[in-house]
């Protein structure tokens, strides 16, 4: 629900910047076209250039929400006015082709004013875009960019503890006397650990009540005896992917584990490596829908999650 949340928000509130940009008419009367011969070529200049500070602030926001880039219907109109459809204006004004500009010298050095203005030469441009700035108050703070900044560092600290807590590091131990144990299979294990799995469809231990889990043989012997005894036992009972496994047993003063070199390693190495695979692809898949904030989110919430994972199957392993 959160996450819906915020990839809703999120892009809406990345759009709020479009509020702050002028309109054509704004910017016309800022830097009007005026005089006659250089000066008006300069002035002209300075307007193409000042439409072209807003629309590159329009591309660069689209650019860094979404790859690949792609306009929202208002920032695709604002766009427009404020790029090509000016850029037109100006230059049939001064009587000069839209795009080329060919043999002609004197279009040719409006061309370059243009650019110096734009960035070429700091000299020129970092003046003009300092009158920009006072001309629209863009040099002051925006509250609403200050609470977008918020909304993102919560939504990057609530993805890796959400993550965590989803892995209940509290809910693995369980404690009382063995009611019954459900029938099981014995199943030989594959991939790159090897090893004899019993499975187990429910175990009754005090007043709550385990679904499937898995176990090692040596820790369903150790299971066996525990349930001989007839007295209170402590059960470790960890997790890798849907699976349950069983970990550790304490029983009459004695606590047996599961073998280091085996369940544990094969937990140790697989919770790390699904949990980083699962981080690149979210990052991957969510930045071309949502943008790369929210994929940021998206991989801290998996290694939040295998890091949660990991420790609390260390916890079951250690019976505390």
């Amino acid at each position: 629900m959160l996450g819906a949340f915020l990839a809703i928000a999120a892009p809406a509130a990345a759009q709020a910047y479009l509020n702050d940009i002028p309109s054509p008419e704004e910017i016309e009367a800022a830097f009007p076209i005026a005089g006659e011969g250089d000066a008006r070529l300069d002035a002209a200049a300075r307007q193409e250039a000042a439409f072209s500070y807003f629309s590159t602030i329009i591309y660069r926001a689209a650019n860094k929400r979404s790859k690949p880039m792609t306009f929202t219907p208002q920032e695709q109109a604002l766009y427009d006015a404020l790029s090509d459809q000016p850029k037109a204006r100006i230059r049939a004004d001064l009587g000069f082709p839209p795009r080329l500009c060919g043999p002609d010298k004197t279009c040719q050095k409006y061309e370059d004013l243009v650019i110096d203005y734009s960035w070429r030469n700091k000299k020129m441009s970092a003046p003009l875009n300092r009158e920009i700035e006072a001309a629209f108050g863009l040099n002051q703070k925006d509250p609403r960019s200050a609470a977008l900044g918020w909304t993102i560092l919560f939504m990057w600290i609530a993805a890796p503890v959400a993550g965590f807590l989803l892995a209940r590091p509290w809910g693995v131990i369980y404690s009382g006397e063995i009611g019954s144990i459900g029938s099981g299979v014995v199943m030989e294990g594959g991939g790159l650990f090897r090893m004899a799995e019993v499975r187990r469809n429910h175990l009754q231990i005090g007043r709550r009540k385990i679904g499937d889990f898995v176990m090692t043989q040596r820790m369903a012997d150790a299971l066996d005896d525990a349930a001989g005894t007839g007295g209170p036992v402590k059960l470790g009972i960890g997790r890798v992917l849907h699976l349950r496994w069983l970990l550790s047993v304490a029983a009459a003063g004695r606590t047996e584990r599961a073998h280091a070199g085996g369940a544990l390693l094969r937990q140790i190495v697989l919770i790390p490596f699904f949990s980083l695979v699962a981080a690149v692809l979210a990052l991957i898949v969510v930045s071309i829908f949502a943008g790369p904030y929210i994929a940021l989110a998206a991989a801290f919430f998996f290694i939040g999650a295998g890091v949660g994972q990991f420790l609390t199957n260390l916890r079951a392993w250690m019976g505390v």
